[in-house]
């Protein structure tokens, strides 16, 4: 074996351990309870329901049906925290 296949090797080596320490990092940051990003909902901004249907796309944007409320245009995009809160909101102004 040469001397540049050993550098190679030792490189990827190298490259290897530095992913399998980021690795360990994101688990133990997980484990602390550290902040994961909130997945992003497609939200109805009329009844605030996650079911919505999609329309046709253009350059407008994507338009979405809701099949509870009927509504039709633009959703909201929104963690699970941003749509109770928009339910609750939707339920105070409505009751």
């Amino acid at each position: 074996m040469g001397q540049k296949e050993k550098t190679n090797i030792e490189a990827e080596q190298s490259c290897l351990e530095r992913v399998e320490k980021e690795k360990g990092k994101n688990s133990s940051q997980q484990a602390k309870g550290k902040k994961m990003k909130e997945k992003e909902l497609l939200v109805c901004p009329s009844c605030g329901s996650t079911d919505l249907h999609w329309l046709l796309g253009g350059k407008t944007g994507d338009q979405y049906k809701c099949p509870n409320c009927n509504y039709q245009g633009i959703a909201l995009k929104g963690s699970i925290r941003f749509v109770k809160e928009l339910k609750k909101k939707g339920a105070e102004q409505n009751g």
